[in-house]
């Protein structure tokens, strides 16, 4: 059904549905993002207790769900890090760090727009059930 043969008080449910999506989205996508935040402070943690590591020493290594080895570090002041398209780059703990930093502000930043974003959304829903709500009297 188009919007325009709708009446208005259809068009303002199809409007509240469509922010009510919108929100629901957005949440998510923070919340992935506020994971992936979680991940690079615990991955920049780790880098940092790594200094203090000696070649030769053995750590243990997640392979994930909960999995781990045993290793034995050959330098433990080099790590290899995704720099994008799947393809890493063996890079000093130092400059990793650096690069996670930038990471870290890049998500900070976005997790602000989207919460920005979200609470804009949220407005405009409330305003859209509160014309309903009047409609209803």
């Amino acid at each position: 059904m188009a919007v325009t043969n709708m009446t208005q008080e259809q068009q303002l449910v199809y409007h509240a549905r469509y922010y009510e999506q919108q929100i629901s989205s957005m949440q998510q996508q923070e919340a992935a993002a506020r994971n992936l935040l979680k991940e690079v402070e615990q991955t920049i943690n780790a880098l940092k207790l790594m200094k203090g590591v000696k070649k030769g020493e053995a750590a243990i290594v997640p392979l994930g769900a909960g999995t781990f080895a045993s290793a034995k570090m050959d330098d433990p002041s080099k790590v290899f890090v995704d720099v994008g398209a799947g393809v890493m780059a063996e890079k000093k703990a130092e400059n990793a760090i650096s690069i996670l930093d930038k990471r870290r502000a890049t998500l900070v930043k976005n997790m602000k727009a989207l919460s920005d974003g979200i609470s804009q959304m949220v407005n405009k829903h409330n305003e859209i059930a509160m014309k309903l709500s009047e409609m209803k009297k």
